[in-house]
């Protein structure tokens, strides 16, 4: 056997990591919960007083999950508009399968204990998908590096929580890792359904562009129909704007619904001072928001790997995905929410198996810390402090 078959997909050993990490996950956010009081009051949505298995996997499920919740039990008509800022295909895949439980448990333990499953399950997807990825790109090697990355990141307990961090990673992982193998129909469906869960997917649409410029040496000659697939891409996102025309009233609801939800954010096209804001605030004695702060640590980080993507030879389309997906959030005019968003930005953690490969201290160092920044911000989440 060889060493590229002995390494290729360690299926049983990556879900085993997944799973033991989720565990570890839930187990103590429902230590925190059960025993540390809030340091602020949490949104009403909480599934963890609920009791019964819930304490367990219900922990995390505040701030946008009440959302969530909200939209999977009463849909988009009912709620309030706020909740039309929020894309479907997370909500409504918890409200279809929610509907066999109806009557044996009630909505809020059933939505928690399947909005844990199915991102449990996608995170487990997203995990074989990032090993088949980045053996793509460094093969015969082992690649539990990347994975550690990605279960390290400060923040990475959302992947847990009734949010579409999982689905999403899953969805642009699996674009990338069909666009590389020439399924460009299948990169196509994968984008769509990133665009149906979040806006943000729309990068997907260039950074692929790029990637098939890129197996096409660059050259124009080359190209062919199949590249038309990539127009899959923003129907997700056109799909719900439609919806939105059809029962009240398009894109301009979809707006006025995102203000509503999240009133501090406004466009811009100066992200050069969205980025220097906090250190103004500093410079007038005022003290900066905990998540512009995290904000910032998703910044230094997406530069830094804009910096050395190239001299690890990863591929442009690599860095078209990160670029694009730090610039779209910075032009909402916020740093709020930004280090999630570079969270699931997955050449990130092929670049530091490329690395860990080097510099083993490093790496190691990188997860010791990270898994404690990650532990301290889920702390402060549970008990009502809004980090991400």
């Amino acid at each position: 056997m060889t060493m590229h078959n002995q390494y290729q997909v360690p299926t049983k050993r990556l879900i085993g990591l997944v799973l033991t990490w989720a565990v570890v996950i839930l187990g103590v956010s429902s230590w925190i919960f059960t025993h540390q009081a809030p340091l602020r009051v949490r949104p009403e949505f909480n599934l963890a007083v609920d009791g019964g298995i819930t304490r367990y996997v219900g922990a995390l499920d505040t701030f946008d999950a009440g959302n969530y919740y909200a939209i999977a039990t009463h849909g988009y008509v009912q709620a309030q508009v706020g909740l039309r800022a929020f894309f479907p295909l997370f909500p409504v895949t918890m409200h279809w399968l929610m509907m066999p439980w109806r009557g044996v448990l009630q909505p809020a333990t059933s939505f928690a204990l399947i909005a844990t499953l199915t991102n449990l399950v996608a995170l487990a997807g997203g995990a074989l998908l990032l090993w088949r990825l980045t053996e793509l790109d460094r093969p015969g090697k082992s690649h539990y590096w990347a994975l550690g990355f990605l279960l390290a990141f400060p923040g990475a307990f959302f992947f847990m929580a009734p949010y579409t961090e999982s689905l999403f990673l899953l969805f642009i992982l699996g674009a990338f890792y069909a666009a590389r193998t020439g399924r460009w129909w299948l990169a196509g469906t994968f984008g769509l359904l990133a665009t149906t869960t979040r806006l943000p997917g729309i990068v997907l649409m260039a950074a692929l562009g790029v990637e098939y410029l890129e197996q096409c040496g660059w050259r124009i000659e080359n190209i062919r129909w199949n590249l038309l697939w990539l127009g899959l891409i923003p129907l997700g996102a056109l799909g719900y704007f439609g919806y939105l025309q059809f029962v009240a009233g398009g894109l301009s609801t979809y707006l006025a619904a995102y203000h509503a939800s999240w009133p501090d954010r406004h466009a811009t096209w100066n992200i050069l001072a969205v980025v220097v804001h906090p250190f103004i605030a500093v410079l007038h004695h005022a003290r900066p928001k905990p998540n512009d702060l995290l904000g910032l640590m998703g910044v230094a980080i997406g530069i830094a790997f804009l910096l050395s993507f190239r001299r690890f030879r990863l591929r442009y389309s690599y860095g078209a995905l990160v670029l694009l997906g730090l610039l779209l959030p910075l032009l909402s005019g916020n740093l709020e929410s930004l280090l999630r968003y570079v969270m699931v930005m997955f050449p990130l953690a092929i670049l530091f198996d490329t690395l860990a490969s080097k510099h083993p201290r490093i790496a190691l160092l990188w997860l010791v810390g990270g898994s404690v920044a990650n532990l301290a911000l889920m702390y402060l989440f549970v008990r009502g402090v809004f980090v991400g």
